[in-house]
């Protein structure tokens, strides 16, 4: 059986203003070697410090249904890096709904709709969710599997939906941004014996929540968090190596991304990674970046150019300027062995 996945993110969508941003990454490179630091989440002298993570992590059981996976999934890291819990909502996982249809219907991912076409509700993520669920404040994450190959069952997965967003940055910034609400949809095509078929998951996002301290930060992966990819296929659109095309479709290290709010004001000033003591190329990009920094508020990703080592430590130190006030902080994980 051959899967190809498709994914775009749409980020915050906010009402009056029409921002929207759809992933992260991009920017500088091969920066100079830092001095790695002791990877203990601390904060320099500045306002700014990580958000506490859970002493222990929170663990999910799947039971086999990839929306209700997804979302438990999804909860439950956010408890482990110290965010709130999203609440489901019915109407908002009606709107997810419509979309996930629409893509299979028609054959096509992202976060547009065209009028007249089969299932046609809404032309963007704000129009279709503000419709049965008023708010001013949205976002949108979804992927498509197109399988190919005969077989009685669907055979796929039930997380590897969800971790795949959470692997690719721009996705990850939407879905650990400090949203009210969400609602989670699947739709598939898929009949016994089928030699080819489509899988969607679609999760829309509403209200601000306003629970994220205003100088808290969240960064990915986690302070202590272990087992963490060495490689990611750059193939997400957005693509965070979008100004260093020859990555592009690749398989390079993984993105590490750190965000506030989505309405900050962010703008780095430096993004290391270094595994004790060498320092580890990656492409920037935060909102300032000129070619792709318009699809990001309030966060930043930095996407090693190269698979990084296997069981190996990283640490990650960021300085840079949110809402005119300046901040360092530093964090550490572990990649699989």
């Amino acid at each position: 059986m051959k899967i190809s996945i498709a994914l775009k993110a749409c980020g915050v969508a906010v009402l009056l203003t029409g921002l929207a941003a759809c992933g992260g990454g991009g920017g500088a490179s091969d920066g100079q070697a830092g001095q790695a630091s002791t990877g203990t989440g601390s904060v320099a002298n500045t306002p700014a410090s990580l958000v506490p993570v859970a002493a222990v992590p929170v663990t999910y059981s799947p039971v086999g249904d990839v929306a209700i996976d997804s979302i438990g999934f999804l909860n439950a890291l956010r408890q482990t890096i110290g965010l709130r819990v999203l609440p489901q909502n019915a109407a908002i996982a009606r709107a997810a709904q419509n979309h996930a249809d629409y893509m299979v219907a028609n054959g096509v991912n992202g976060h547009y709709e065209i009028a007249g076409r089969p299932g046609f509700t809404g032309i963007d993520p704000q129009s279709r969710i503000a419709a049965l669920y008023p708010s001013g404040f949205t976002g949108e994450v979804n992927i498509v599997l197109s399988v190919s190959g005969p077989s009685a069952s669907n055979g796929i997965d039930s997380l590897l939906p969800i971790h795949t967003l959470i692997d690719a940055p721009f996705h990850r910034i939407v879905m650990l941004s400090d949203f009210g609400a969400t609602g989670v949809a699947v739709d598939t095509n898929f009949v016994p014996g089928a030699v080819s078929w489509a899988e969607a998951l679609n999760i829309d996002f509403a209200d601000n929540a306003k629970t994220l301290g205003s100088n808290h930060l969240v960064a990915y992966p986690y302070d202590g968090q272990t087992g963490i990819s060495t490689t990611w296929v750059a193939n997400e659109n957005p693509n965070p190596l979008n100004d260093v095309p020859q990555f592009i479709g690749a398989n390079v290290g993984y993105p590490v991304t750190l965000q506030g709010a989505s309405t900050d004001k962010l703008s780095i000033r430096s993004f290391l990674i270094t595994s004790q003591g060498t320092n580890v190329p990656c492409q920037l990009v935060d909102p300032d970046t000129a070619s792709i920094g318009a699809e990001l508020h309030g966060a930043a990703v930095c996407t090693p150019l190269h698979p990084l080592q296997a069981g190996a430590p990283y640490t990650a130190t960021v300085s840079g300027i949110r809402n005119g006030q300046p901040f360092t902080v530093d964090w550490s994980w572990t990649t699989a062995s």
